[in-house]
Formats: C-alpha cells, sequence, structure tokens
C-alpha cells in the first residue's frame, strides 16, 4: 500500500503552475498599466488558492496520519520513506513552484504599491492646485459634496 495514496501530487501541482501562470499574467497587467484586467485575475487566483487548500490539507492530514512533523521535513520523510522518484521530483517542482509563487506575489504587491505611489502623488498635485483642498478621502470617495438643491416642479 502506497502510503501517500491520499495525496495527489500531480493535482496539487497543475494546481501551483496554474497559480504562478496567473500571477505572471498579473505581473504584465501591472507593468502595462491594464488596470481592466487586474479584477479577473485577483478573482482567479482566488479560486486557485481555494482549490490548493485541500491539496494542503490532505499533506497536513497524511502526515499527522503518520506521526510526521506537519512541515517540509516530515513531507520529505514521508516521500523518502515511499521510495518513488516520481513523487519526490514532483515534490521538488511543488517546494519550487511555490517559492516561485511567492516570490511573483511579493513583486506585485511591490509593484501595485510603486502604482498607488504615484496616484497618491498625482493626487497631491491636484489638491495643491484646487488650493490645498482635499479632494478625496484616502479611500477613494469625494471628500466635498455639492449643496442639496431643492427641484420645483
Amino acid at each position: 500500500m502506497n502510503p501517500l495514496a491520499p495525496w495527489d501530487v500531480q493535482a496539487e501541482l497543475a494546481a501551483w503552475k496554474a497559480l504562478v501562470s496567473t500571477l505572471i499574467a498579473e505581473q504584465v497587467q501591472l507593468r502595462e498599466g491594464n488596470i481592466d484586467n487586474l479584477a479577473s485575475l485577483a478573482a482567479s487566483k482566488r479560486e486557485l488558492v481555494v482549490q490548493l487548500a485541500p491539496h494542503i490539507k490532505a499533506r497536513g492530514k497524511l502526515l499527522l496520519d503518520h506521526q510526521q512533523p506537519n512541515d517540509v521535513g516530515g513531507m520529505e520523510e514521508m516521500i523518502r520513506q515511499s521510495g518513488n522518484p516520481r513523487i519526490a521530483a514532483a515534490w521538488r517542482e511543488i517546494r519550487d513552484t511555490e517559492r516561485m509563487a511567492r516570490d511573483l506575489n511579493q513583486l506585485s504587491g511591490r509593484l501595485i504599491h510603486m502604482r498607488l505611489n504615484s496616484v497618491e502623488q498625482a493626487l497631491g498635485v491636484l489638491s495643491r492646485s484646487a488650493g490645498g483642498q482635499t479632494l478625496y478621502t484616502p479611500g477613494g470617495q469625494a471628500s466635498h459634496t455639492l449643496p442639496a438643491r431643492a427641484i420645483s416642479v
């Protein structure tokens, strides 16, 4: 009996690869300033993370069931005990893909932060040219409203 049987290593690897692909697409959009596509990419990222959760949970349960620590070392020991070189290779690829996803996500965060700083600077210029009045709140809402007017019929 394969002690790793409940864990679908290939399905998890495919999900990680899909996440990396989405993160790369997100970065392209951020670099090019195409914000219109970011909402759909964010939804795709959320969906892929949801798809990854059961795989990660299955690994944790597998380790718990075999009294292994719930960490990389425990997983590597389980894989070593299985003696399956294909699973070992897939696990290495999962680890590499996880790292790539983390690095891409951090870079996207930095790109978003840079874009936000640019917007804040532009708003600062607009505010100064409007006589120092604040035009927008930090949440992007107009800070001034027009007075209400009665409509007569």
